[in-house]
């Protein structure tokens, strides 16, 4: 359907087309007065193309509201008819904050410039892709009034008129939630004797928000401050702050947040911590200190299964232990990193450290036994406290760990023979507590103390010996003096401690070794056995031969021996008339694979003699029925 302004502009247009034809020819005056009328109306009507649709304004617009952590934005649509948009359009955007239900467009020009908003949005192109008619425009405008309802207006122009102001849009809403906590906790964990570490739960935010700036509290008697502010953007599982605290002032912590660009300015305050209190350390009050086992055995009454003893230095006057408490701290290492966290104080049971006594009576070092449960943390602090002034407590001891360290693995032992016989032991140690980068202070105060020999690594060991006597009877255990371990080596494809051991005991008999390992305070279970076998006597080999030279002289002949150690041999021989062998000659291996020979001298031609000849190592030395001797069999001779 053709409007009628076009169909206006077409007849204009048409009898423009005829005058110009014909002006070639010579036009009357009355012509010429026509062709003014018709040029003052074409002035007219063509440059204003909206003229007919002055009363009929755009539709609403549609708006959807949009929140991130800068601000808030209104993103609107709108529609034009098809046939305004022929030709390039200049759009306006006029919106501000309402009060109630009905819309009414401010009148003022002071209102306008305070609350509502005019923005230009210049010559823009429609979507495509629509199904719809008519063109659609989409334009963004921030919203600078938080939290009130705002409505928009749209309309357009050109460069020669423009139409009336749409339709008000629905009222949206621009409030925004403040951040809350859902979780109403905040642990509190010693850092140290002055710092505390605060944390809690992220708090709940508006959709499309994601930093809150938090702000933490500390209220002490009457007073309060601010100890802590900085802004979050809640990936974290946890939140967390570490502040500074005096001792013997009870605080309690209070968490407050907000968003940092958007929002009210006020803080909300969501969460309060319980009451916390630092005790002084009184220096004249010395710290109960683990004392090493091996120097100073003690006598410990019962044992209980899941228990470990961890013996303590007891420095007080015997009439004032019994007012004394026993509390610890745990440190627990925060998952994949190498800093620790500090728990608060627990008192200990009483009946969890007993008194004992040294073996060596020493009235002057007083101890108590503290067992242990053997599910502790990674490492732990002791201190005494005042019940009756609880503002009175010892410093805390040094780290240690309080489970002994792991039992030596993978022992192996073998026979070696250098200068004598040697026993060669190796084993390893499972090392599960390497850290790396970076230490915090807890970690590196834990690291400095287990470097002296509090940690879960081992320090030293000690060896257990014992022989199989006759028909498989075990003997008593020797247990050697304790040692320091050894530095690690690479022995065959791996890297282990390795020990060695001159005795020669090692080649009398089948030996049964076993290790332990210590760090400076305790003592792990003995590993499991290695067994070596004794030293394997010399193998006999051929038969003795016996030839006389003369009447009071003989010949003796025998192939060597073999040597399984692959250590040089020495013979014995010895001769009998009947009632007692004597050892006549000795004869060395020479070791170039001839049989060896001796002859045997003054001897008695009217005695009937006996001939045998024994075997032994040559390095091993001449004492009894310990040698390990080879006898080839006896032979007769008589003269």
């Amino acid at each position: 359907m053709v409007s009628w302004n076009e169909a206006l502009c077409r007849r204009v247009l048409c009898a423009s087309s005829v005058f110009f034809y014909l002006g070639a020819q010579r036009f009357s005056e009355a012509d010429l007065n026509a062709l003014r009328a018709f040029a003052a109306i074409f002035a007219c009507v063509a440059p204003y193309p909206f003229l007919a649709l002055l009363a009929a304004p755009l539709e609403k617009p549609q708006v959807k509201v949009f929140i991130d952590d800068y601000g808030i934005h209104a993103q609107l649509w709108w529609q034009v008819p098809y046939e305004l948009g022929r030709g390039p359009l200049s759009h306006e955007v006029f919106y501000g904050p309402v009060e109630h239900d009905e819309f009414e467009c401010c009148t003022s020009d002071a209102e306008a410039k305070t609350l509502w908003r005019h923005v230009s949005c210049g010559f823009l192109s429609p979507l495509e892709d629509l199904e719809d008619e008519d063109l659609t425009f989409e334009f963004s405008v921030p919203i600078q009034n938080q939290g009130v309802d705002h409505t928009f207006r749209v309309r357009c122009r050109n460069q020669h008129t423009s139409l009336d102001w749409s339709e008000p849009s629905l009222q949206v809403s621009t409030c925004i939630e403040p951040p809350y906590a859902e979780h109403k906790a905040v642990r509190m964990i010693p850092m140290g004797e002055n710092t505390l570490q605060l944390l809690w739960t992220p708090f709940t935010r508006s959709g499309g928000i994601s930093l809150v700036e938090y702000r933490v509290l500390a209220q002490a008697e009457s007073s309060e401050s601010v100890v802590a502010c900085f802004v979050s953007n809640g990936t974290t599982a946890q939140e967390e702050v570490t502040v500074s605290c005096l001792p013997n002032v009870s605080y309690t912590f209070a968490i407050e947040a907000r968003y940092p660009f958007i929002g009210s300015r006020e803080f909300s305050r969501s969460l309060t911590s319980d009451r916390f209190c630092y005790q002084t350390a009184d220096v004249s009050l010395p710290a109960p200190q683990p004392l090493a086992l091996d120097s100073t055995p003690v006598e410990v009454a019962g044992t209980s299964e899941g228990t470990i003893p961890v013996v303590l230095r007891w420095p007080y006057p015997k009439e004032f232990s019994g007012q004394l408490l026993l509390q610890y701290r745990e440190a627990l290492p925060e998952r994949g990193g190498d800093r620790c966290q500090v728990s608060l104080w627990h008192e200990i049971n009483p009946n969890a450290y007993v008194q004992a006594e040294l073996r060596s009576n020493d009235e002057a070092t007083q101890v108590r036994v503290l067992r242990l449960k053997s599910d502790a943390p990674h490492a732990i602090q002791l201190r005494v406290l005042l019940p009756r002034d609880r503002g009175t407590a010892s410093p805390p001891s040094a780290w240690f760990y309080p489970l002994p360290p792991p039992t030596p693995s993978e022992l192996k032992s073998r026979l070696a023979f250098e200068n004598g016989f040697l026993l060669r032991v190796s084993w390893e140690q499972k090392n599960n507590s390497a850290v790396h980068g970076e230490l915090g202070p807890v970690a590196g105060a834990i690291q400095h103390d287990f470097a002296r020999g509090n940690g879960p690594i081992a320090t030293r060991f000690q060896a257990r010996i014992r022989t199989e006597g006759v028909e498989g009877a075990k003997g008593a255990w020797e247990v050697l003096e304790p040692q320091l371990l050894p530095r690690l080596r690479q022995v065959l494809d791996r890297e282990a401690y390795e020990w060695s051991l001159h005795d020669v005991r090692l080649a009398t008999g089948p030996l049964e070794v076993q290790l332990r390992h210590a760090n400076a305070i305790l003592w792990s279970s003995w590993s499991d056995s290695s067994i070596i076998p004794g030293a394997e006597s010399p193998v006999p080999v051929g038969t003795l031969e016996i030839e006389e030279l003369t009447p009071d002289s003989v010949r003796l002949c025998w192939p060597a021996f073999i040597s399984p150690l692959g250590l040089p041999l020495e013979y014995r021989v010895q001769c009998s008339d009947g009632d007692v062998w004597q050892t006549v000659s000795v004869v060395e291996d020479m070791r170039d694979g001839d049989d060896l020979q001796c002859v045997v001298k003054f001897l008695n031609p009217h005695c009937s003699y006996s001939f045998s000849i024994q075997c032994r190592y040559r390095a091993l030395p001449t004492f009894g029925a310990r040698l390990k001797v080879a006898q080839l069999g006896r032979r007769e001779c008589a003269s």
